[in-house]
């Protein structure tokens, strides 16, 4: 509870700000916000709660570990149901569809709460409450929420460094170049939905293993799993590159074309990104979340430095070069990071049974 309360507070704040003040929002618009972060805190705990008992499919199918989305497909399928039943009876509006988020969230949270009750319930008895003594007493709720905070900005920080270019482009691009890369960096968001998918799998292993000292195992699952979620995604990468023009045409319109060689140029930045996969969850899921935190602070800036200057000096090409480089550099330090803190790697290596059939 005091984590909720301490999140949700975090988070109204600057919404509400926003939304009457800068924004000049109703306050329909402001009360569905706040009431929807909350229920979205409830959501994640409950969610990560979940996956401490390997129950990853409730848990996924309710809430992701995607920067920016917290709802999972059957509260997005709900949400869908909601807004559609809306439509009959009201003209379609964004106070709509921020009362149907509400009310889909609302709707499909009991069934995880009930979930996580029946994973308590079936512990022993004397299990409940008992802390385990390779872990050590149980947290203070000044640790947890000093805990959560770091959590927090790791989080943030790691939302800029990902998605800094494009709110620069807004900025040094003009509006036509701006919409090809923006449609370009949907393409590669696609492209990368496997990785993304691995991390939820395997998220909840990386501390419960390393507190076991299991760590040469972890290695072995972290880079098998690269290893299966990079497959899709170098093999997606490869094609962009080589058809680049034609994916974009496909996708939006023959009036895309032109940035075929921005989603050539996208792709290849994050192929980096595709070996290295879960380097950045490895050091926030192992205490080493400031080292992550400064490296995503460092590569923000180098993009707020080294994207203007590009775009000032060959526009949308060289930009998308810069930031490029600058993503690759990135990845490319988490994973030396977490080699250096944990003694382990994560990028994808081929597993041995592949290794035995092909020898």
């Amino acid at each position: 509870v005091p984590v909720v309360v301490f999140a949700s507070l975090l988070s109204m704040l600057p919404a509400i700000v926003w939304s009457l003040l800068i924004a000049k929002q109703s306050w329909s618009i402001v009360t569905a916000v706040c009431l929807s972060i909350p229920l979205r805190a409830v959501l994640r705990i409950v969610a990560e709660g979940l996956r401490g008992f390997h129950d990853l499919k409730t848990a996924s199918a309710f809430a992701t570990q995607n920067a920016g989305q917290a709802a999972g497909p059957v509260i997005d399928l709900m949400f869908l149901i909601v807004l559609f039943a809306m439509r009959g009876a009201t003209d379609l509006s964004l106070t709509v569809v921020l009362w149907a988020n509400v009310a889909a969230i609302a709707v499909c949270l009991p069934l995880p709460l009930w979930a996580l009750r029946m994973r308590v319930a079936a512990l022993p008895g004397d299990a409940i409450g008992l802390p385990s003594p390779s872990l050590g007493p149980l947290p203070t709720r000044r640790f947890i929420i000093y805990d959560s905070l770091a959590v927090l900005i790791s989080q943030v920080c790691s939302f800029a460094a990902w998605y800094a270019d494009n709110f620069i482009a807004k900025f040094v691009l003009s509006p036509d170049d701006f919409g090809l890369y923006t449609s370009a960096r949907y393409l590669i968001t696609t492209v990368i939905l496997p990785l993304s998918l691995m991390n939820m799998s395997v998220i909840s292993l990386i501390p419960e293993m390393m507190t076991r000292g299991e760590k040469s195992q972890l290695e072995k699952v972290l880079r098998t799993s690269s290893f299966v979620a990079s497959l899709p995604s170098i093999i997606a990468i490869i094609l962009m590159c080589f058809f680049a023009n034609l994916v974009m045409s496909v996708a939006f319109s023959s009036s895309y074309a032109a940035g075929g060689p921005v989603l050539a140029i996208m792709a290849l930045g994050r192929l980096v990104n595709a070996v290295t996969a879960t380097a950045s969850f490895v050091l926030m899921m192992t205490g080493n979340e400031k080292i992550q935190i400064i490296l995503c602070i460092l590569a923000t800036l180098a993009m707020c430095v080294a994207g203007p200057i590009a775009a000032w000096a060959g526009g949308l090409i060289a930009y998308a070069v810069s930031i490029a480089v600058v993503f690759s550099l990135f990845c490319a330090s988490l994973e030396l990071a977490v080699r250096r803190s944990t003694g382990i790697w994560t990028h994808a290596q081929i597993p041995a049974f592949l290794k035995r059939r092909t020898a």
